[in-house]
């Protein structure tokens, strides 16, 4: 038995490189396409409000287990075609490859329903507020269209857009597009996180073309063909892939030396969702140290803040009635997903004498206690992070900073956590050498996916929520321990090494 083990390795070994990227994304391919694209038709579950993985399968164990195991065959695929594929050989033909899978793997989820998040409908309805009722999605909610076609099935129906003038600007143009059609306005907005994987694939290729030539290939692989990425904008239309084309826009820029295109960049990012706002210190900073002399500094910052202050006047032009268009702290409330989730649940009751079994049940003492605590260990991360990328002069450092803040956003300060958040850090990750942060990005990527089965069967069962504080600690256990599991056992040994080297 064991000959005939060693006998068949060494037979896969010796198979082209190519051939086990084709196979590997073809397998792939076919996976996701009967486990999500087909199981899931759009054309058969038609306009559903709130459908979710759970309820489609009517809580049968078997859509947990297919759901569970679709995600993992499919990250053992991916990995088979990093190892066996584009980490031994490039070329032409290979090339073709990771532009073909990537491109066919959204393909074949582009008819899956937008399981488990209203969010592609409330992209809907709000581009349709301002492009068809000619109102303000930042100030204007869809209760102020209550006969629109896409009212039901929008999930946040009381509260302004949560996104920036960028956003909102994209999406008016792609429903006065798509007109009244269900089908059609989904295929639109789902088409439109698809041009925003291949600009953000384009632009991993172009950087490390700058940074490391040689991995380029990996890194378009490694961000394209991630499970998740693919799920998440394909699959569900997330708007969160523009934040990640914008990230690696930036960095692009950084490690080009074009260090006002960067903060443009980043303000850019920020006028769709605020999270880019936090790299305009990082790129400032690193240009202020490489920049030459005082009058090329000097430039630097004028030039920035006409740029910046550019695209924030001509975006917010149109949807701007004052301060109250930022609302800053609007999301300071809301909880879900996080460890502070599970805090606030057990000092709720201490705090404010109310249990905090629902988000938008008032304790503002608990609240604030979370909010100011998360925000100073986040401070203190992002400010460790912005001296050790002024210290260090490697040209990977401003993109490890962004990657390091990212997760200490997510892991931290995050009090309202998805799994799609994730698809912000995978394409700055995949421009890393191969080392402890990007296989931390890798494997948590994988970790998330078991974010919306585990709630959904263990937790929110619509035969009733599991007690406090079960309902939450039980799937962060899931994706949230081994996060910081692994970050532990990364310092450690990380620690280990360096008092090995000291001895």
């Amino acid at each position: 038995m064991r000959d005939r083990v060693l006998s068949v390795a060494r037979w896969a070994a010796t198979r082209p490189p190519v051939v086990w990227l084709a196979v590997s994304g073809l397998a792939y391919a076919l996976l996701f396409y009967l486990a999500f694209g087909n199981r899931y038709s759009l054309m058969t579950i038609g306009p559903k409000a709130g459908a979710t993985i759970a309820s489609l399968n009517k809580l049968a164990p078997e859509g947990f287990w297919l759901y569970v195991g679709s995600f993992a065959a499919a990250f053992s695929l991916y990995g088979c075609g990093y190892g066996f594929g584009v980490r031994r050989a490039d070329g032409r033909g290979m090339w073709a490859v990771v532009i073909g899978g990537g491109a066919l793997l959204c393909a074949v989820m582009l008819p899956m329903y937008a399981t488990d998040a209203a969010d592609i409908y409330d992209y809907i309805i709000r581009g349709r507020l301002s492009a068809i009722y000619g109102l303000n999605p930042l100030q204007a909610t869809p209760r102020a269209v209550p006969d629109d076609p896409f009212f039901e099935l929008a999930g946040w129906k009381n509260v302004p857009s949560a996104y920036g003038p960028a956003w909102e600007a994209l999406a008016a143009v792609a429903a006065r597009l798509a007109g009244d059609d269900h089908l059609t306005n989904v295929l639109v907005f789902k088409g439109i996180a698809v041009v925003g994987h291949a600009l953000t694939a384009m632009l991993v290729a172009l950087t490390l073309r700058v940074l490391a030539p040689r991995r380029a290939l990996i890194g378009v692989f490694l961000f394209t063909w991630n499970p998740l990425i693919v799920y998440m904008t394909a699959g569900r239309g997330h708007n969160d892939i523009w934040l990640a084309a914008t990230t690696v826009l930036g960095l692009y820029c950084m490690v080009k030396r074009w260090y006002v295109g960067g903060i443009g960049a980043a303000t850019l990012g920020a006028l769709i969702k605020f999270i880019p706002a936090l790299y305009v210190p990082l790129f400032a900073l690193i240009a202020l140290r490489d920049l030459p002399n005082v009058r090329a500094r000097i430039r630097f910052v004028i030039l920035s803040a006409m740029v910046s202050g550019a695209l924030a006047v001509v975006l917010y032009g149109p949807y701007w009635f004052g301060l109250e268009t930022l609302r800053a702290g609007r999301r300071t409330a809301m909880y879900t997903g996080s460890a502070p989730t599970v805090l606030r649940q057990l000092l709720a009751p201490i705090l404010d004498g109310k249990n905090g079994d629902s988000w938008t049940t008032e304790t503002p003492i608990t609240n604030a206690l979370l909010a100011n605590a998360t925000l100073i260990l986040f401070g203190a991360c992002y400010v460790g992070v912005l001296w050790a990328a002024y210290q260090q002069r490697d040209p990977y450092s401003v993109i490890q900073a962004v990657v390091v803040m990212l997760f200490a956003y997510l892991l931290v300060a995050s009090l309202w956590l998805m799994s799609w958040y994730v698809v912000w850090v995978l394409p700055a990750a995949a421009l890393l050498p191969d080392g402890a942060l990007r296989r931390y990005a890798l494997i948590f990527s994988y970790a998330v996916t078991w974010q919306t089965p585990i709630y959904q069967y263990v937790t929110l069962r619509y035969t009733g929520f599991a007690p406090i504080p079960w309902r939450d600690l039980i799937p962060i256990s899931f994706y949230l321990l081994p996060g910081y599991g692994l970050i532990a056992w990364f310092w450690l040994r990380a620690w280990a090494r360096r008092r090995g080297n000291h001895a």
